[in-house]
């Protein structure tokens, strides 16, 4: 009996071992399930832990750029207040006060290639949409149909628009804002016909054509084609749901029957505006294009581009006619601004490398290298009689070089410049001539456009701008005046074009 209950008790035993094994894998397998829902609890914690600091980095850096953002508001609604209406009498200010009245409102800082870039963070025209109502009466310093709109101390509505005249000036000078143009980004370009009737707009994916007396839309020129004159600009398709492909500067034919836009798509296109086609894709430049200019005869225009090149092309045949830039002494960075003097003879151009050259229309040879500038220069413009040459930079200051004196150089190497204009609080984008002589005009990243008197160049270089306009609420990137008449036009990084009147009177 004591054999036969061996076996008996080694096969009970063998039995409770199995089952234990076999318990043992279910717990082991239980634990290994337990381990990965454990580690990937672990790391939606982990993940959820990032998220949450990523979202305080945002409401805090939210939170500051609102702050900025009421700070800025109300030191300007302050400004506002003390003078409400845009004609009031000037203020007893000297050209040091005017310099430094709209200090405050400066926007951040950006450096010099990447301000050429309408999106780039910290650019020179950041893309921030427009701080008050855009649609503005005929002659009236705010916008309509702004049941919210501040009021001074008396229960009238504020201006979003303010003007200062330097009481020194010799001509006291009117500024009525005739139309606000609404944009869906960035204004880069504004420019008028040489008739006076049409101003054109550059933004983001199209160039806009308006009739500059009433202001209304009459034609949508996109990078793909014209568009319905009405469309709405933020629906315009071109194949990329982010793409931002900006019209960085527009002009017009001589007869106003042409519109010529270069956009950063490395292409100058020439519109018919009347059979509302194209009549040439100009493609030749293998970087952005950021300035465009026609010739007096309307035989010819000239591009400038970040490729380090200006390009004449011929738009009877759309060929490219000439190159400058391929030259030993060429510029050494991108071109940002181009133009042609009034009698076609010579080519301007500025650049990032901080020079303006000129160049020989016909023979292509350089006339002039004009260095003084300590930053990057952003635009050039010829008198309308062609002896002097306006430049506007992110040194702050323009520049005015007589064309009579090219070769002159000083004795520490520099080129003469014949004056210095120091007013702006932050970098120059656009300088312009008045017709006649009447007006250098320059607009800045510090939101204003200021007046100078190119008839008393000496007393505006010691004395300051007769006049500063403060007309945006963000970034003065483009000032155009019209051939036909007191008018000129801004562009700003507010998203909105502006068309202004003005009147002057002798002190």
């Amino acid at each position: 009996a004591g054999s036969v209950g061996v076996p008996e008790l080694l096969e009970s035993l063998k039995a409770e071992y199995e089952q234990l094994l076999h318990e043992g894998s279910l717990f082991k397998a239980q634990k290994d399930d337990y381990e990965r829902k454990l580690e990937a609890q672990v790391s939606e914690l982990t993940l959820l832990q990032q998220s949450l600091q990523e979202l305080e980095r945002t409401h805090i850096s939210v939170k500051a750029m609102h702050e900025e953002e009421i700070r800025r508001l109300r030191q300007q609604l302050e400004s506002m207040g003390a003078q409400a209406k845009p004609a009031a009498s000037a203020m007893q200010l000297d050209g040091a006060a005017l310099a430094q009245m709209f200090d405050g409102s400066r926007a951040a800082g950006g450096r010099s290639p990447q301000t050429l870039n309408p999106g780039a963070e910290g650019a020179a025209f950041p893309l921030g949409a427009a701080t008050f109502g855009a649609a503005a009466n005929r002659g009236e310093g705010h916008a309509v149909g702004q049941a919210e709109w501040p009021l001074d101390g008396r229960g009238r509505p504020m201006d979003d628009w303010n003007v200062v005249q330097n009481p020194s000036a010799a001509v006291k000078t009117t500024i009525e804002l005739q139309h606000t143009l609404d944009h869906d980004s960035v204004v880069c370009c504004v420019r008028f016909s040489h008739n006076g009737k049409f101003v054109a707009t550059g933004c983001n994916k199209a160039a806009v054509l308006y009739d500059a007396e009433t202001g209304s839309r009459l034609a949508l020129f996109s990078n793909e084609g014209v568009v319905e004159s009405q469309a709405a600009l933020d629906k315009l398709d071109t194949g990329d749901s982010y793409d931002r492909t900006y019209v960085r500067s527009v002009c017009f034919s001589p007869d106003s029957r042409y519109l010529v836009a270069g956009a950063e798509d490395k292409t100058i296109k020439i519109w018919d505006i009347a059979a509302q086609r194209l009549r040439h894709s100009l493609c030749g430049h293998t970087k952005d294009i950021y300035s465009v200019d026609y010739s007096s005869d309307g035989r010819y225009v000239v591009s400038g581009s970040g490729d380090k090149r200006a390009k004449i092309w011929d738009v009877n045949t759309g060929e490219c006619a000439r190159t400058f830039g391929d030259e030993g002494n060429g510029p050494g960075d991108g071109v940002t601004s181009v133009a042609v003097s009034p009698d076609g003879r010579m080519v301007a151009a500025g650049s990032l490398d901080r020079t303006v050259r000129v160049w020989d229309s016909e023979t292509g040879a350089c006339l002039e290298r004009f260095e003084g500038h300590s930053d990057s220069v952003y635009s050039v413009s010829f008198s309308p009689d062609g002896k002097l040459l306006a430049s506007g930079s992110l040194d702050k200051s323009l520049k005015l070089w007589d064309l009579s004196t090219a070769g002159t150089r000083t004795a520490n190497g520099a080129s003469k410049c014949c004056n210095t204009f120091e007013g702006h609080k932050d970098f120059v984008l656009s300088v312009v001539f008045a017709p006649q002589d009447t007006w250098l005009i320059s607009g800045s990243k510090d939101r204003s456009v200021q007046f100078w008197d190119p008839k008393n160049l000496s007393a505006a270089a010691e004395e300051g701008p007769s006049l500063i306009l403060q007309g945006h609420q963000n970034s003065v990137i483009s000032v155009a005046h019209s051939p036909a008449g007191k008018v000129f036009a801004t562009g700003s990084g507010d998203k909105r074009a502006r068309i202004w009147r003005y009147s002057t009177v002798e002190r």
